[in-house]
C-alpha cells in the first residue's frame, strides 16, 4: 500500500501600488450620473466626484481581504464630504431660493475586484446633512446611507500570480 502525501500552499497575487479608475454608482459620494475619478495608492483610494451643482471627495481605506482564498473580497471603510446648491421656488412662490447642503459620510462594507481591471463596492453607514435655505431655519438629517457601483480600473487590479 503506497499513501501520496501532498501539501499546498496558497499564496495571493500582490496587488497592484498605483491605479487610476472610473467609478460610477449610487450612494456614496456619487449623487450624480457623472462618473467619479478613483487615485489608487497603496490600499487608499481618493475619490474625486464632479457634478453639475454638487461636488464630493472621499477616502477610501481597504482594512484586510477576507481571507487568502477570496484575496479580492477587501473589508473597507471610508469617510466623504460633499457639496450641493438648488435653486427653486419654494412655499408661497415668490423670488428664488438658494439652498446649500453640507453632508458629511462614514461607511464600511466590503470592496471585490473581479476581471483584471474592474471593482465593485457596496457599504453602509451613516450620513449627516446640514441644509441652509435663504429665509429658512436652519435644518439637518441624520440618517442611514449606502453606496453600490462599478469601477474600472486602467491598470491591471494585481500582480501576476507567482508560479
Amino acid at each position: 500500500m503506497s499513501y501520496f502525501n501532498s501539501v499546498g500552499q496558497i499564496i495571493p497575487p500582490e496587488k497592484k501600488k498605483f491605479n487610476l479608475g472610473i467609478y460610477d454608482g449610487i450612494g456614496g459620494v456619487n449623487f450624480s450620473p457623472i462618473p467619479a475619478a478613483d487615485i489608487q495608492v497603496l490600499n487608499t483610494t481618493l475619490r474625486l466626484a464632479p457634478g453639475n451643482d454638487y461636488w464630493a471627495v472621499g477616502v477610501y481605506q481597504e482594512i484586510m481581504p477576507l481571507s487568502k482564498i477570496f484575496y479580492n473580497w477587501r473589508w473597507i471603510v471610508s469617510a466623504g464630504y460633499g457639496s450641493r446648491k438648488e435653486e427653486g421656488l419654494f412655499y408661497g412662490g415668490g423670488a428664488t431660493v438658494i439652498s446649500k447642503g453640507n453632508s458629511l459620510i462614514l461607511l464600511t462594507g466590503l470592496k471585490t475586484y473581479f476581471g483584471s481591471r474592474f471593482y465593485s463596492q457596496f457599504q453602509l453607514g451613516y450620513m449627516n446633512t446640514h441644509f441652509k435655505t435663504e429665509n429658512f431655519p436652519d435644518k439637518r438629517e441624520n440618517g442611514v446611507y449606502f453606496e453600490f457601483g462599478l469601477g474600472v480600473n486602467i491598470f491591471k487590479n494585481f500582480k501576476k500570480k507567482a508560479e
